[in-house]
């Protein structure tokens, strides 16, 4: 008897990486060990040693979920930007970026996926951010890392245009920050219908 189908959306998690084997690995690990689990975690590593692919192989390689390339031979963080950008798994429905440098709570793709269960129409979903240290202390809000809102709230995208706008602050925050529909998901440009 074959495998059943995950009844959960794949989201796919994309990290580029360079030459910081620490924080990556805890990058990484925050994004296995999500509660939501359907998840597919690309990992593109243009270091020019071998420090965060023995990390990658040490502690990840085991996991299915990982795909792990290094690119050794490119010579700045854009071609590793352009490769991450490039990956495009059609099976997700789902997208969010992470920064070698942030973690994920547990419960963020979880918490995410359960607004888009309940909003078919929308196309991302953000949330508040904690700022840290190197030393992952935690640091006090700053006008740009404050939420403009108390509780879970729906925005339109001319809303937040505006406020963003009227503020001069990225309140949808980093990529990190940000779930969203993947690009062949989107409506297409009159709205009638999604191409997934």
């Amino acid at each position: 008897m074959g495998e059943e189908p995950d009844l959960y959306p794949l989201v796919s998690i994309i990290i580029p990486t360079y030459q910081r084997p620490e924080y990556f690995r805890q990058a990484l690990a925050s994004a296995t060990g999500q509660t939501y689990r359907n998840l597919d975690i690309f990992v593109t590593d243009n270091s020019h040693n071998e420090e965060t692919k023995q990390v990658y192989e040490k502690y990840f390689a085991d996991d299915p979920r990982v795909q792990y390339e290094w690119h050794p031979e490119y010579q700045d963080a854009l071609e590793n930007w352009h490769r991450a950008n490039a990956y495009d798994n059609p099976e997700a429905t789902y997208v969010n970026w992470l920064m070698d440098d942030d973690l994920f709570h547990p419960e963020k793709i979880a918490k995410m996926m359960d607004m888009f269960f309940q909003n078919s129409d929308i196309v991302l979903v953000t949330s508040y951010r904690k700022l840290m240290d190197a030393d992952g202390k935690e640091l006090p809000d700053t006008p740009w890392s404050k939420s403009p809102f108390q509780v879970t709230t729906r925005v339109s995208g001319d809303e937040m245009g505006r406020a963003m706008l009227t503020n001069m602050l990225n309140i949808i925050g980093e990529p990190t920050t940000v779930l969203a529909r993947n690009q062949h998901c989107i409506m297409d440009i009159w709205g009638h219908q999604e191409t997934c």
